[in-house]
């Protein structure tokens, strides 16, 4: 028997092109998944893989963005990182994006812990009376980057700062790629011949 998979394939005609994604498609894929689990059992899912963005782009970075956003609260953990052109193109820039996509969403779904130690019962009652000036106490010294999400390439710079050395997160990406690809060995069993 085979299950209920395909979905309903749009053709854009500005490009001529089908469409990979989009509100409709992904609510079609969703149908899809439930008809087939009451027709043949299971549990329903589905999860957004691809993109059309052909190349690393403010596009790729927003299908990016919605792909993963739509598979966290379909209860998915998928991404399919470093592709793009619908799963045509592999590019190590989008992948070392993509890790950040996924770093952001690990930082979000992650337990929070909450012990005796964490949550500094004993600082807060010593800070608040004085001003509430928890960023001068060793306890958010001790805790303060675990609890907070540091992106790589997410620039923070203020506008000043950055026309002294404007560049963008696809640049950042592009140097992180290089260095990882320079620096990373050679794991193939083929001789250079």
């Amino acid at each position: 028997t085979q299950g209920i998979v395909g979905t309903c394939a749009t053709i854009d005609m500005r490009d001529a092109c089908h469409r990979q994604t989009g509100p409709d498609l992904l609510l079609h894929s969703l149908a899809a998944s439930e008809m087939n689990a009451y027709l043949f059992g299971g549990r329903p899912s589905t999860s957004v893989t691809s993109v059309t963005a052909q190349a690393v782009s403010p596009q790729s970075m927003y299908e990016k963005t919605l792909a993963a956003t739509f598979n966290v609260a379909a209860g998915q953990r998928s991404l399919g990182i470093g592709c793009l052109g619908a799963s045509d193109v592999g590019s190590p820039v989008q992948l070392v994006l993509d890790c950040e996509i996924v770093g952001y969403f690990e930082h979000l779904l992650r337990e929070v812990n909450v012990d005796e130690a964490h949550v500094g019962l004993e600082t807060i009652l010593a800070t608040v009376p004085m001003g509430a000036r928890f960023l001068e106490t060793d306890h958010t010294a001790r805790y303060f980057r675990e609890e907070s999400w540091m992106p790589e390439f997410v620039d923070h710079r203020s506008p000043v700062t950055w026309i002294e050395n404007p560049s963008n997160m696809v640049d950042l990406a592009q140097a992180q790629a290089r260095k990882l690809w320079e620096s990373s060995e050679n794991q193939c069993l083929l001789s250079e011949d």
